[in-house]
């Protein structure tokens, strides 16, 4: 089930990460939002809005974001 929000104004940004969505109410940039949570930027990648973001992205307030874990083998 999807669930649709409409929000008018001051929407928190919405972050998924590992099963769990957390809300964060600022603007920050995808660098700042990994050393939030304590990740690599070697080790991890971000989307925002469904499009692939760079370090210096910054993240608006009412974005949609996910953090992946970059898998590799060998």
């Amino acid at each position: 089930m999807t669930t649709i929000r409409h929000c008018v104004m001051n929407c928190p940004m919405r972050v998924e990460w590992e099963g769990k969505v957390h809300e964060i109410d600022r603007r920050l940039t995808v660098a700042g939002l990994l050393d939030m949570f304590s990740l690599s930027k070697e080790a991890h990648l971000v989307t925002s809005n469904g499009t692939l973001a760079t370090e210096d992205r910054m993240l608006e307030r009412d974005d949609q974001v996910r953090i992946v874990r970059v898998i590799s083998g060998g």
